[in-house]
């Protein structure tokens, strides 16, 4: 039987943090790839199989309740700029490890009563363990 990854706990630089419930998000930083194809002459075409690694960065999304303590840690993350260590661990013990992350998005804080701090993070593709 599989075990969903639902419930994961989220770690960045050695601190346990909470998080909205399904709103951690997860991208294995693949590159992009595509399949060329070039004419070889007398209706005959080849295939060359190609892989953009400039793409190859791996996104990890989710929403903060807001609160100071939250906005805190937020700009504490800015502020490392590309030296952010993410974990992810899932409830079966299954860990991805996200180095060199930095914060992509604009960094928007809802200060209503509902109201998230929304993080995208990118690194380098995730070390599984």
């Amino acid at each position: 039987m599989a075990t969903a990854l639902s419930g994961a706990q989220l770690i960045i630089n050695n601190e346990v943090i909470a998080y909205v419930p399904n709103s951690l998000m997860e991208n294995e930083g693949n590159p992009e790839s595509e399949l060329r194809s070039e004419v070889v002459g007398d209706g005959e075409v080849q295939y060359v199989a190609v892989r953009d690694f400039t793409t190859a960065k791996a996104p990890v999304k989710f929403d903060l309740i807001s609160t100071i303590e939250n906005r805190v840690l937020v700009r504490g993350w800015i502020d490392n700029f590309a030296a952010n260590v993410i974990k992810t661990v899932a409830l079966e013990g299954t860990t991805a490890v996200y180095e060199n992350s930095l914060i992509t998005n604009q960094v928007e804080i809802d200060t209503g009563k509902d109201g998230n701090i929304t993080v995208e993070f990118e690194g380098k593709r995730p070390l599984l363990a």
